[in-house]
């Protein structure tokens, strides 16, 4: 079965075309790298894939159900965006909005679970602590403890090891080999970071889906 799939997906920014004719699966166990130039759209590829935004054409397949242009989804497909800044309740405390993440996918742990989610990433001591107070690696953290507790089956990450020092890189990927190798999970990530991508079993550069002229442009403006 294929966990996630896109055919002929073209996006524009504004009126101009940013990607055009992107096609690809990603299947169970899947870690794929998207890569390019920053501007490329690797973010609003993303996005549309999350279904947090419209394609220009194209189709968007998740778990062989349409989700794009037709809705004909029924099920729970447990696909989960992980944004480059980390989406947290700030006024909240860290074990709330671990909670909250929890709830949106309908997902019941006993509070055990969520002492030993936070023990592991680092956060058990600030448990009450309000999220607004976190670092930005901490946060990240945060959004780590909620994978491990909601074991999504698709990971859609933005730059992930943003903000993150070596002991919370290493944590991020051994979670994400957790994911993949125990719960037969799928990860897209979008990001420039060369251990991540070398990391991952193949990479798609965006470029190669950038129209011609678009793709000149980028290229000139990443040289200047």
């Amino acid at each position: 079965m294929n966990y996630l799939s896109c055919v002929n997906i073209e996006i524009k920014f504004g009126y101009k075309p940013l990607l055009m004719n992107v096609s690809f699966k990603l299947n169970a166990f899947d870690k794929l790298a998207l890569v390019g130039v920053n501007g490329c759209g690797k973010t609003s590829l993303l996005r549309v894939l999350a279904g947090l935004a419209r394609p220009y054409s194209g189709q968007v397949f998740c778990m062989e159900e349409e989700i794009w242009p037709n809705r004909n989804s029924v099920k729970e497909h447990f696909c989960l965006f992980l944004s480059s800044q980390p989406a947290l309740l700030l006024e909240h405390s860290v074990l709330l909005n671990l909670e909250y993440y929890c709830r949106c996918f309908g997902v019941k742990k006993n509070p055990q679970v969520f002492d030993d989610a936070l023990k592991k990433v680092g956060l058990l001591n600030k448990a009450k602590l309000s999220a607004q107070l976190l670092s930005t690696g901490q946060k990240r953290r945060l959004t780590l403890a909620a994978m491990l507790l909601i074991q999504p089956k698709i990971v859609l990450a933005d730059e992930p090891t943003s903000g993150l020092d070596e002991e919370g890189y290493n944590l991020c990927m051994e979670i994400f080999d957790e994911l993949c190798l125990k719960n037969k999970s799928a990860l897209l990530v979008a990001t420039h970071e060369k251990n991540l991508i070398h990391w991952c079993d193949n990479k798609i550069n965006l470029e190669q889906f950038a129209p011609k002229i678009m793709g000149k442009k980028h290229l000139i403006k990443e040289l200047i």
